[in-house]
């Protein structure tokens, strides 16, 4: 289910948008991949965030992100590990991108993926799934804000209601499964922890025992 959540397109949003290129089976593939390992990102996350600190958790996930990513751009892109020039895998230090290098880390990095992973802890995978789907429409409004881009057309606004719509829905039929499962199991469960609890030693094993 949380597969087709994050397959499930803005697909009315797209139609504001002009193709300068036919759809291939090459790019819905990579899509269909790209959505596949979001859902095991977000399923493995929600088990791990259970038990784990939020900090213990990101701290990996992002280093291991920054190897994969400076090991590709020295293979497939030619970048260089000297200077501070574009092609540099330190350019974003300098001082004419430091400033977007920090929005970047601090804004989308702390309070996107950091925040993400913090809710994997007390909200289902699939909200979080569904609730990003609305990235295109936000994104679509803050860059109208900026002004480095049109405000959105008609189909962007439709898409954007019927996401609100589905993100409203799936939020309370989580809600309402989670309700079920505290009032239908939490008795069970309660006798499942005394059951497995040992018993307190007696007073006259404790003698015993010196």
């Amino acid at each position: 289910m949380l597969l087709d959540v994050i397959l499930a397109p803005s697909q009315i949003e797209h139609l504001d948008q002009k193709q300068d290129h036919d759809p291939t089976l090459a790019g819905d593939l990579v899509a269909f991949l790209g959505a596949l390992a979001m859902a095991i990102y977000l399923v493995i996350g929600r088990r791990i965030r259970a038990w784990c600190p939020v900090w213990m958790y990101v701290f990996p996930v992002v280093g291991m992100s920054v190897v994969t990513t400076v090991s590709a751009t020295l293979l497939f892109e030619a970048a260089t590990v000297t200077g501070l020039t574009t092609t540099s895998v330190f350019g974003f230090l300098s001082p004419k991108y430091i400033w977007y290098s920090i929005y970047l880390g601090g804004g989308a990095g702390v309070g996107g993926h950091t925040l993400i992973n913090t809710l994997l802890k007390y909200i289902s995978p699939v909200v979080i799934a569904t609730a990003l789907l609305m990235e295109p429409l936000v994104g679509c409004l803050i860059g109208s804000v900026l002004g480095v881009q049109e405000l959105p057309g008609i189909w962007t606004w439709v898409g954007g209601v019927v996401l609100m719509v589905g993100l409203l829905l799936v939020t309370f039929a989580e809600n309402r499964k989670s309700k079920d499962k505290i009032e239908g199991g939490g008795g069970e469960d309660l006798e499942e922890v005394e059951s497995l609890s040992p018993d307190p030693p007696s007073e006259t094993a404790k003698y015993n025992s010196l």
